[in-house]
């Protein structure tokens, strides 16, 4: 029967599964105490918690936390890196400082999620940028066919205002008024030359009325000449 301290190691364990973000079991043997020091300081730099357990404990943990994968991992003396932050950012603090320290620690294998992950599969989620530049490499591609599209927009409109304003100068080069602009104003037009012996502009104007009017002028002057009728002539 487990005893009241193994319980509660389960129950640490199931806690520490539940709320990380990416699981990864170690082979421990040959660290000192030195080493594991080195190591989990270097670690929690990273948000990653590095933990020693006895698996028949961490399996019954990881039966309880629904992570039903990470027994395939638990075989020797085991140790559980524990992620609570970025998954890349823990699997990279943990492959750097294998290869940088040069320190013997095996990794077996992870879990992300309910996924298990397999040692290429980690050394793949190291080599990934980080969240920060995933997300905005994401919402980059998001956006460049937005900015494709505005810029087709953009240069549609262009062209139609171009081709509005085009056909407006041909529409006012075609009505009256702007013929009319173009004729010359009349102070610009050349009188004509008068011909040699004509009678004054003035006096034809007016023998042109008198002719129109049935010769009204010419008419009181034969009157006056005549005399009304029964009157003699004046003596000359």
């Amino acid at each position: 029967m487990p005893t009241a301290k193994k319980m509660d190691r389960v129950e640490e364990i199931q806690d520490l599964l539940r709320r990380a973000s990416v699981t990864i079991a170690t082979d421990y043997r040959g660290l000192n105490t030195a080493d594991l020091t080195a190591l989990r300081r270097r670690l929690r730099e990273a948000r990653v918690e590095f933990h020693v357990v006895k698996n028949s404990l961490a399996t019954r943990a990881a039966e309880q936390a629904e992570r039903r994968s990470l027994p395939e991992l638990l075989t020797g003396p085991t140790a559980l890196a524990l992620g609570f932050g970025d998954e890349v950012e823990a699997a990279r603090s943990l492959t750097d400082y294998i290869r940088t320290s040069r320190i013997s620690l095996p990794i077996r294998g992870g879990v992300l999620g309910e996924r298990l992950l397999q040692v290429q599969e980690i050394q793949s989620l190291a080599s990934l940028p980080r969240r920060e530049v995933l997300l905005a490499q994401f919402m980059g591609g998001l956006n460049a066919p937005v900015a494709g599209l505005v810029t087709v927009l953009n240069a549609l409109l262009a062209g139609l205002v171009r081709v509005l304003d085009a056909r407006a100068k041909q529409m006012a080069e075609q009505t009256p008024g702007a013929a009319l602009a173009r004729v010359a104003p009349a102070a610009e037009i050349e009188a004509p030359t008068p011909v040699e012996g004509a009678p004054p502009p003035e006096e034809a104007e007016l023998a042109a009325t008198e002719a129109a009017a049935g010769g009204p002028a010419l008419a009181q002057e034969e009157t006056l000449s005549a005399g009304e009728p029964g009157q003699e002539s004046p003596p000359a």
